[in-house]
């Protein structure tokens, strides 16, 4: 990886890129300036329940048969993190963890340390990414270690990650193949029904689900790909009563277009943000550093000052924020990443849509979506990272505070 970098860098003259690769070769070896130790805060359920700042969470960090025949074998999550290099003066790559370390989700010390480390910033809970195609499940063993142990005491919810899986996920450069179909998402009645029905007989009766009036909270993230998302709902809910709830609490995620459309209209709730999905992007001048980058740059002190400030149509919306993105370690030299972000700004960020959502209650609950928890290849992350340490979770524990004494 570094001889790599150092001949892109080798080919310029320029002192800054040298200076560049020095900081990269530091990286590895020491922390950042602006790193922040871990501090114990002691957070009262009182305080972090003012609002629920849930943090999405990524299960793909141990290994499965799939992606060792799609990808190599043994590859997890960290294949790609380790890999990255940066394009442009300033990209923050790699990013690199610490303390936990490249952690493997099927060991319980793991979840344990994460738990107790989202409890001491004020984490409310996680939200899995869950998977499901046609009745095939994929990046299950994580949560099914977490179902079946009661001392992993952490709230939880499920987003379902409903779109197909294909090749050009992580970047590779499959041009002649084009975005050949790994998993393929096919909806129909019957797998509307098979899936409810798993999830209330085998998830949502943990007692550590998160329900909002005893209805599970459940969120789905392309609704368009439903051939009538209006029934699936109504089948939904009746499963649902079957297995002694009060219904479902549904959520779908905002995408581009969406912004005028009541979530009452098709059946749902209410709706999730998902930043940077459907946020404002304005282009940021970076200086590049590998010629063959084609990658986009945004500007993420635009994307905080536009999202502060934005109205909407209906407010029956969980509003949500994101530390940092920069996917580049899955999609190399083609990856999209917002510059400028830093703990502070993800403070006032962050801030502001707990702010929003005290305002703005849903059924009397006040939630913000964080992404994420650990979304190491797209450069959204709490966890600590060797630049940054705890800052990003610092922030958080501080908008906690912050929530309780206003």
């Amino acid at each position: 990886m570094l001889k790599t970098l150092k001949n892109i860098f080798c080919k310029k003259s320029n002192n800054e890129l040298f200076i560049e690769y020095d900081k990269l070769c530091k990286r590895s070896a020491t922390l950042g300036a602006n790193y922040v130790s871990y501090k114990e805060h002691k957070l009262t359920s009182d305080k972090i329940n003012v609002v629920k700042n849930i943090a999405l969470y990524l299960p793909q960090f141990h290994t499965i048969p799939e992606n060792d025949l799609w990808w190599g074998k043994n590859f997890t999550e960290w294949s790609n993190v380790v890999k990255a290099v940066p394009q442009y003066l300033g990209q923050h790559q790699p990013q690199l963890p610490v303390d936990i370390g490249f952690y493997d989700l099927m060991e319980k010390k793991t979840w344990q340390q994460q738990i107790d480390m989202a409890k001491n910033y004020g984490i409310y809970g996680f939200c899995y990414y869950f998977y499901w195609f046609n009745g095939r499940r994929i990046l299950e063993k994580p949560l099914d270690l977490f179902l079946a142990d009661k001392s992993l005491n952490m709230p939880f919810c499920l987003f379902w990650a409903n779109d197909s899986w294909v090749r050009t996920w992580h970047g590779f450069s499959d041009f002649e193949q084009g975005n050949r179909v790994l998993l393929e998402q096919n909806h129909n009645d019957e797998d509307d029904i098979n899936v409810m029905t798993y999830l209330c007989e085998n998830v949502f009766k943990d007692e550590r689900y998160i329900k909002i009036g005893n209805k599970p909270l459940f969120i789905v993230y392309h609704i368009d790909l439903f051939k009538d998302i209006k029934q699936t709902v109504k089948i939904w809910r009746e499963i649902s009563l079957t297995c002694g709830f009060d219904g479902l609490y549904l959520l779908y995620v905002l995408m581009p277009g969406q912004e005028n459309l009541d979530a009452h209209s098709i059946g749902f709730d209410a709706v999730m943000q998902f930043p940077p999905i459907a946020c404002s992007k304005e282009k940021a001048g970076v200086n590049i550093l590998n010629s063959n980058f084609t990658g986009e740059v945004y500007s993420y002190n635009s994307v905080v000052k536009s999202e502060q400030n934005r109205k909407f149509k209906y407010n029956n919306i969980f509003r949500g924020c994101f530390t940092s993105w920069d996917n580049e370690a899955r999609r190399p030299t083609k990856g999209i990443s917002y510059i400028g972000s830093s703990p502070d700004d993800f403070y006032d960020y962050l801030k502001s849509m707990n702010d929003w959502a005290k305002t703005h209650p849903c059924d009397n609950e006040s939630i913000v979506f964080i992404n994420a928890w650990n979304e190491w290849a797209e450069g959204a992350h709490l966890e600590p990272d060797r630049e940054y340490g705890y800052a990003w979770l610092e922030q958080v524990s501080k908008v906690v505070d912050y929530n309780f004494l206003k």
